[in-house]
């Protein structure tokens, strides 16, 4: 259990490519709707409060959702120490019903598949 009442959400991590990394985030109660301008896309909606923090090594999703009676549940999901860098400004979020779908854009073209399947991200727990 992270500190401050939060959970820490289930992630699975694949590599897309070489310069890419997917990390599917479940967040229990989360609901979308579509985008009017950007056919197909997706936002949290008004139930949600979702904050991203890319940075070079790391990054961290928070998400805040509220059921239907008010009650505010909290996960954080963060990643300490990726196996290579990313360029936090190409880094991407979607959002589909009860996931988070963060594309990392790596730095480097190279494969990160070995470090994944070691040992995979490595999480801060706190």
């Amino acid at each position: 259990m992270a500190d401050s009442g939060e959970e820490i959400p289930t992630a699975t991590t694949e590599e897309t490519d070489l310069n890419f990394i997917r990390t599917t985030i479940i967040i229990p109660g989360l609901q979308t709707k579509k985008e009017l301008l950007l056919v197909g896309t997706q936002k949290p909606d008004k139930n949600a409060d979702i904050k991203t923090d890319f940075q070079c090594r790391s990054f961290e999703v928070t998400a805040e959702i509220k059921n239907k009676k008010g009650v505010v549940k909290k996960y954080r999901y963060k990643i300490k120490k990726l196996p290579g860098e990313i360029v936090p400004e190409k880094c991407k979020v979607e959002f589909k019903k009860e996931l988070i779908i963060c594309h990392l854009a790596k730095k480097e073209e190279e494969s990160w598949a070995v470090q994944l399947s070691k040992s995979g991200l490595e999480q801060d727990m706190d």
